[in-house]
């Protein structure tokens, strides 16, 4: 049966392609259905029994504490992103989250995202010439644990919405949130603490 809270370990299969979009496109999993489980299919090879392709790829549903690295960025997201209850995503100063389309990271869980003055963390398009629109957001919403939800020192730029706060009260500290096509933050019934930012070339820069 279907079952959204399981992953399938898919990793290390020649799937007649080096593209991961085309990869992409043999898999029918959460990406298409939200009843669906997540596929694991990263790494893949580059041919039959061959060697696995290089690139940090990530998407799906992150089901355990995860850190993303400063030595293994840049991320490519091709696909949303999902951080479960109980569970806490946490990257690294000068880390680079780079979004390969029009997905979006959604926090049940814990997103501790903490960057320094000389090593920000940066949450971005994935394009060669980025523009306002390229992803959606990131999104908090009930489930997320507002005791561990941060974002310091972060560059957010080139989404939608691009911080969604819905019934949620993270911390945005120390940020630059830019050139973003609709808010920058978006808040509703929530009481985040938004400090020491700065927020410019959005449509709107805090939406209410």
């Amino acid at each position: 049966g279907r079952d959204s809270g399981k992953r399938i370990n898919a990793e290390n299969n020649w799937w007649g392609t080096v593209d991961v979009r085309q990869v992409q496109a043999e898999i029918w999993d959460y990406q298409n259905n939200g009843n669906n489980p997540s596929v694991d299919y990263i790494p893949y090879l580059d041919g039959p029994n061959g060697n696995p392709v290089p690139g940090n790829y990530v998407q799906g549903t992150i089901i355990s504490n995860t850190t993303w690295s400063l030595a293994n960025s840049p991320y490519i997201v091709i696909g949303n992103i999902l951080v479960n209850n109980g569970v806490t995503l946490t990257v690294e100063a000068g880390v680079e989250i780079k979004f390969d389309g029009n997905y979006k990271m959604t926090i049940n869980g814990a997103l501790d995202a903490q960057g320094t003055a000389v090593e920000m963390i940066k949450f971005t398009s994935n394009k060669g010439t980025p523009a306002k629109g390229d992803w959606d957001q990131i999104y908090f919403g009930d489930y997320s644990d507002d005791s561990k939800c941060i974002l310091k020192y972060a560059v957010i730029e080139y989404g939608k919405t691009v911080v969604n706060i819905n019934t949620a009260s993270p911390r945005i500290e120390n940020s630059t949130i830019k050139n973003n096509l609709n808010s920058g933050i978006s808040v509703y019934n929530g009481s985040p603490r938004i400090q020491n930012n700065t927020i410019q070339n959005n449509n709107t820069g805090l939406y209410f």
